[in-house]
């Protein structure tokens, strides 16, 4: 079947992978977003979908729109498009496109379906400690996430001992290994599309910065849930003041227990050479690596050693 293959991150490239090396499969173009400027010299970096199709000799088959605009549909409708197939893109596609594919578009969504639709289910799952995830090979309709599904499947993990990182890349390898398969007895008819149970839809929000900043009411299993939900971004931080002028500092890796400690919420102190931050309910977060203003990340020692002021005793 000819297809236009979408998406931008390493997760998107798990998949490109697969398709790329099926012969029931004829890419026709493989679109990902514009190249960004990344590190400390702000050079353009590619995405790592156009990476794998520069290094695997699919550079004639890239576009890299800014956006997906009159010129970029036109241009896909005067191919003979069978599917679509997007991963990980990360913009929102117009329903013009939508309609070029003749069998529609296929999508990977890292949950099932319907609980955690939107932009962060990952997170979002991290967050409530989920017990139940996996991921849902679906057909893309106007609405977000709301298409008909074609598969799912659940993973057999424990959702507390992933980050951000490690679960999506779990969902979208697994994904990866059974999308081919899926698409094609689709297209075959051997899998019928069957509608989403719409009553029971639960929906993610758009991460934004200030999502990070730890809250006096905090307490820390949750925020320990925060950092492996918002690294890298966008990362989970606070403010601690002491007396002093504030510091604003992020916390990367840190682990939660019960504690009687009687500091009010986001104190920094010490115990046996130990660096702790006081949360709510009796709790408290044992810091073993954060990063102050302007500097790389640390363990705690090394903050100990160097801003003893913002620390309780």
């Amino acid at each position: 079947m000819d297809i236009v293959f979408l998406g931008t991150p390493d997760w998107a490239v798990y998949s490109l992978d697969k398709i790329a090396k099926d012969k029931n499969f004829n890419i026709l173009h493989i679109i990902t977003k514009e190249d960004k400027p990344a590190g400390r010299g702000r050079k353009l970096s590619p995405p790592p979908v156009k990476k794998y199709a520069l290094e695997n000799n699919l550079e004639n088959l890239l576009l890299q729109p800014s956006k997906i605009d009159e010129q970029t549909i036109n241009a896909l409708k005067n191919k003979n498009i069978d599917l679509f197939v997007i991963v990980a893109y990360g913009k929102i596609l117009p329903t013009p496109l939508l309609e070029i594919p003749k069998h529609g578009s296929v999508n990977i969504h890292p949950s099932l379906l319907p609980k955690y639709r939107g932009p962060s289910p990952l997170q979002t799952q991290i967050l409530n400690n989920e017990k139940n995830t996996g991921y849902t090979i679906m057909l893309i309709d106007e609405e977000m996430d709301h298409g008909p599904i074609l598969y799912q499947e659940k993973a057999d993990i424990d959702i507390s001992q992933h980050t951000f990182q490690s679960l999506g890349d779990l969902l979208f390898r697994q994904a990866a290994e059974r999308l081919p398969e899926i698409t094609v007895k689709y297209i075959k008819g051997d899998i019928k599309p069957y509608e989403q149970d719409h009553s029971r839809a639960t929906f993610t929000k758009m991460i934004k910065k200030e999502d990070g900043l730890i809250k006096p009411e905090y307490n820390a299993f949750y925020i320990e849930r925060m950092i492996r939900a918002y690294t890298p971004w966008p990362s989970v931080y606070t403010n601690i003041s002491n007396n002093n002028p504030e510091l604003n500092i992020k916390i990367l890796e840190a682990y939660p227990y019960k504690s009687s400690h009687t500091y009010p919420s986001n104190t920094l102190y010490q115990e046996k050479g130990k660096l702790y931050l006081a949360c709510a309910d009796s709790t408290a977060l044992e810091i073993k690596k954060l990063q102050p203003p302007s500097k790389p990340p640390m363990s705690a020692q090394d903050f100990i050693n160097g801003y003893s002021k913002f620390i309780s005793n």
